[in-house]
């Protein structure tokens, strides 16, 4: 049991001995690995650390090869909301919270105290990773309105084809002259086969 250093708080004491939050796989020696649960991963406050994520039964595994990771791979290929990017930054700001509530807990630990609890980040780690994922959420929201911006002036096919339909009934009901019809039809037929 972790003992109260002077300055503790109690909660940041409870955090710390709640082992519902640690990662909890067996490690080589036979003991439950210590990280908080996703330490160093894209999913941290939930599974296996970084250090235990890509393994089952001792074997490392590739992320394609985990069922549940290339079933949402694959939905994600179909995915009409795929150049919305609010579900990631919905889930970068969820780490960057976590990130900070993290520091708030582990911020006065020694290294020595660290080590103890088996925890291999410090609070450095976690001011880094607080940076890059603000950076991160940053230019996902750039790169949002981008692509906000750009849809806008995306038209349909459909829409497209349409404009040439009536473009082609102007050219009927205004030239009587057939070959020169033809001659700019042919033209504007190009155009939707060649661009």
């Amino acid at each position: 049991m972790i003992t109260k250093r002077e300055g503790k708080s109690e909660k940041n004491l409870a955090v710390l001995e709640d082992t519902r939050n640690l990662c909890g796989a067996l490690t080589n020696d036979g003991n439950k690995c210590l990280h908080v649960k996703g330490f160093n991963t894209d999913h941290v406050g939930e599974g296996r650390c970084y250090q235990h994520e890509n393994f089952v039964n001792g074997t490392q595994i590739t992320a394609y090869e985990i069922p549940a990771i290339k079933e949402r791979m694959e939905e994600f290929l179909y995915d009409k909301d795929m150049y919305t990017l609010d579900r990631e930054i919905a889930m970068l700001r969820a780490y960057l919270e976590l990130y900070k509530q993290h520091l708030a807990v582990f911020k006065d630990l020694t290294a020595s105290e660290l080590q103890v609890l088996g925890i291999t980040f410090t609070p450095s780690d976690l001011n880094s990773a607080i940076n890059t994922t603000t950076k991160t959420i940053a230019t996902l929201i750039k790169t949002k309105s981008e692509i906000e911006i750009a849809r806008k002036f995306v038209i349909p096919l459909n829409v497209v084809q349409m404009m040439f339909g009536k473009v082609a009934e102007i050219i009927d009901h205004e030239i009587e002259d057939v070959e020169l019809k033809n001659r700019i039809g042919n033209r504007l037929g190009n155009i939707m086969l060649n661009g």
